[in-house]
């Protein structure tokens, strides 16, 4: 997820639009992910380790 490193009131794509004029922060969002059992990739280096993790899961 986007965002993480963005400046405070500066909108950055389409993660940015949900964190904008004080609603909500990255971190929220985040943790509300994560909640509902997303799994979210801390570097782009991890999005292919979670992928695959998403794919053997669904093999099972």
């Amino acid at each position: 997820m986007v965002g993480r490193t963005a400046p405070v009131g500066v909108r950055m794509g389409h993660a940015g639009a949900i964190i904008e004029r004080g609603q909500g922060t990255f971190a929220g969002k985040a943790a509300a992910l994560r909640a509902a059992g997303a799994l979210l990739a801390e570097t782009p280096w991890e999005v292919a380790t979670l992928a695959q993790r998403i794919l053997e899961r669904a093999h099972r």
